[in-house]
């Protein structure tokens, strides 16, 4: 049976700091603590978009669901999704995915797992309503103290000043690779964003977008004209972004770069990425449902 959770008890952490340790039965992102997940399940009662499931069978916890949603661009995504060890996986899946997708009928669903959970990855590539499965390397960033400014010429940052003729760049990318992150939705969170271009004559070449106010920031993307030089250009953006939040941000704890592609794909990246002081975390997939393909 679905159960619809408004508040907290410590069955339902435990059962779901138990799954979340292991990626073999872990959801993304994953909880580094029992004090995360209890900060996930405190959210639930202050945002009005932000729900939780369970499903229970005689008395027994199965499966754990947390969901936050956005209405105007019909997007939902898991914050957990957590099946019992020993409970039969697709019957526990189905009934919470079904019950997502039938009180959020027009919503595309976003489930994310460490790829090291096959009981999840086994599931949801069979799914009749899979719209892409979609993979990615995990690279952390550790916080020490004040990372230094290196080579800024020609690097400027994007405010609302600025964006709009920043905008037809950024979606050049974004657009052909189907990011939720447009030029359209980053202008409405540029509160929460930070935006780095590198622009020689005028012209913009390359760019970095990411979460910084947060304990652990985000790097979401780089993106770089193809008549440029990769290797160098990003080198200079991630270190103007490691010194900007390690300045603006300095409790950070660390900071997460995504990488598409699993590790072996990315082997070379991960070892220059080395060299600025990241560390491969590991690697995780994307599960997109699409609403309009039956289950």
């Amino acid at each position: 049976m679905i159960i619809p959770i408004n508040k907290s008890n410590d069955t339902f952490i435990d059962f779901a700091w138990r799954l979340s340790q292991r990626a073999e039965t872990a959801s993304y992102p994953r909880l580094a603590s029992y004090e995360a997940v209890e900060v996930v399940f405190e959210k639930l009662s202050l945002k009005d978009t932000a729900e939780m499931i369970v499903l229970e069978e005689e008395g027994y916890l199965q499966g754990l669901c947390a969901y936050f949603w956005i209405e105007a661009d019909r997007y939902l995504q898991t914050t957990l999704f957590l099946v019992s060890e020993g409970a039969d996986y697709r019957l526990v899946a189905d009934s919470m995915v079904n019950f997502l997708k039938d009180r959020f009928a027009t919503y595309t669903l976003y489930l994310g797992f460490p790829l090291d959970n096959q009981l999840a990855h086994s599931y949801f590539v069979k799914r009749l309503d899979l719209q892409s499965l979609d993979y990615n390397t995990v690279m952390q960033w550790k916080h020490s103290g004040a990372y230094p400014y290196a080579d800024q010429q020609g690097i400027e940052r994007v405010t609302e000043i600025n964006f709009e003729e920043y905008a037809p760049f950024h979606d050049r990318f974004a657009l052909e690779e189907g990011i939720y992150w447009t030029s359209e939705r980053l202008a409405k969170a540029l509160d929460r964003f930070v935006i780095f271009c590198l622009r020689r004559e005028g012209r913009i070449l390359a760019s970095l977008f990411g979460i910084y106010k947060s304990s652990n920031p985000e790097i979401f993307g780089i993106y770089i004209d193809p008549s440029e030089s990769v290797l160098a250009i990003e080198d200079r953006l991630l270190r103007t972004f490691l010194a900007f939040v390690s300045h603006q941000s300095p409790k950070m704890e660390c900071l997460y770069y995504f990488l598409e592609g699993d590790r072996d794909e990315n082997a070379a990246r991960i070892a220059r990425l080395e060299s600025l002081g990241f560390r491969w975390k590991e690697d995780y997939f994307l599960a997109v449902l699409d609403p309009e393909r039956p289950c």
